[in-house]
């Protein structure tokens, strides 16, 4: 193997270089650059797309190094091995520099997006702080530019035990939605009803459901203490007990109805007057 050989052999390990180094500049660039592309949409790939770039890239690597031996043959060097490295050089230059400018690219979006999702999750804080008064702090945050929707998962710092969603939306201007009042009345509700239900059917689990009536003002932080303080701002009450009977005893469905009887009229006291209040009993409505 000659020097050229030799020479030529290592600069084609580089795609597009071996094109260079035999003076074939746009077959060369034609190489790099698809290695380029390819290398921009891996990295933009997730998950079985991964599966399908990749073997693309080699495909186009074995025509790129398939292409460099048959031009090799068909056409011999004639000019000096010094200028023949120099294009070659220069062929792993240009293939390292759109490599780059593809990483870049790639970079470009996901600064802007982490850079957007910091100012939403500053817009989302600074929103829930002017309408309940104290602070919360965020679980996790989804959505992205194109949707322009972003939903978060938020509790306040006060009370980390509670979980709610906040989503801010762009439609003309920014709008914001949260859950924090209707997780907080269902919380508070349910400490009161899973204590009376201890008192008469140990053992049993009561999901409660405390729905709002509309847009509260921004001075919500009031209506925190709602179900102490009712003001009209709830607009339906759910209370679903999961009650473990008692299979002990011969009138067993006697002693479970007169139970009920008697638990009903305490649920319907941790009610707001005037609003509907809907109690179930093992999917069974017993009360409204």
């Amino acid at each position: 193997m000659s020097v050229y050989q030799a020479v030529g052999c290592f600069l084609s390990l580089i795609p597009g270089a071996g094109q260079f180094y035999l003076g074939r500049m746009a077959a060369g660039t034609f190489y790099a650059g698809m290695h380029g592309l390819l290398l921009y949409f891996y990295l933009q790939a997730e998950g079985s797309n991964m599966l399908v770039v990749a073997p693309l890239g080699f495909l186009v690597y074995a025509a790129g190094m398939l292409d460099y031996v048959y031009l090799s043959r068909k056409q011999p060097i004639r000019i000096g091995i010094i200028r023949s490295a120099a294009r070659g050089l220069a062929g792993v230059c240009v293939f390292f520099m759109i490599c780059t400018t593809s990483f870049f690219v790639y970079q470009i979006p996901q600064f802007f997006h982490n850079t957007v999702e910091e100012s939403v999750q500053e817009r989302i804080q600074k929103y829930l702080e002017n309408k309940y008064g104290h602070p919360f702090e965020f679980v996790s945050i989804t959505g992205g530019i194109s949707s322009q929707r972003y939903r978060a998962v938020m509790y306040p710092l006060n009370d980390p035990g509670i979980r709610f969603h906040v989503t801010q939306a762009y439609a003309g201007s920014v709008t914001f939605q949260d859950q924090y009042l209707k997780v907080l009345w269902s919380v508070q509700l349910k400490s009161k009803v899973n204590a009376l239900l201890r008192t008469h059917f140990p053992g049993s689990t009561a999901t409660v459901s405390v729905l709002p009536g509309g847009r509260l003002n921004k001075k919500a932080y009031q209506y925190e203490d709602i179900l102490d303080n009712p003001n009209g701002e709830v607009r339906q009450i759910q209370v679903k007990l999961s009650i473990k009977k008692d299979t002990s005893g011969a009138s067993t469905e006697t002693v479970y109805i007169q139970k009920l009887a008697e638990l009903l009229p305490e649920l319907r006291g941790l009610g707001v007057r005037g609003v509907p209040f809907y109690v179930y009993a093992n999917g069974v409505l017993i009360g409204e």
